[in-house]
């Protein structure tokens, strides 16, 4: 985490156009990579959090699907794909309070999800809302269903 914290500081302050160009070298990069792992590789040990290299890619889109949009350099939550929503909401359903039985309801596509025990609370919105939401960035439409949770820290 140390180090993941000191490259986005050495990132910090540099403008649009630099933050592109990193980017788009950085997607190059990662693109070649992905493309020579092969079907056995997926289980690898990696050093990151003792996962596998399937676990790193994982996190690997995470952060580069929301820093994109924290970066301001694409578009916002709702062009997220949904697999990455859909994976958001699994991952990050431990941020749910303890005593909080959470339902989320996806309006646009029919899904519900439900994460924790407790006192029950439902939330409605587009599938990116609520991945949006649950990343704890603003979403692009609304939220329904009643007060939101205080949602706890990321994995």
């Amino acid at each position: 985490r140390a180090a993941r914290d000191a490259a986005i500081e050495a990132g910090y302050g540099r403008g649009a156009g630099q933050l592109a160009a990193a980017l788009g070298a950085a997607l190059d990069e990662a693109e070649a990579s992905w493309a020579a792992v092969g079907p056995d590789d997926w289980g690898r040990p990696v050093a990151y959090r003792d996962g596998t290299l399937h676990t790193a890619g994982l996190a690997w889109w995470r952060e580069l699907e929301i820093h994109t949009v924290d970066a301001l350099l694409g578009a916002g939550p709702s062009g997220w794909p949904p697999d990455l929503c859909t994976h958001l909401l699994g991952f990050l359903s431990v941020r749910v309070p303890g005593g909080t039985g959470l339902t989320l309801t996806a309006v646009d596509t029919g899904q519900t999800w439900t994460y924790g025990r407790g006192g029950q609370v439902a939330v409605e919105g587009r599938l990116t809302d609520l991945a949006a939401w649950l990343a704890g960035r603003a979403p692009e439409g609304p939220l329904g269903g009643g007060p939101l949770p205080e949602l706890g820290g990321w994995p």
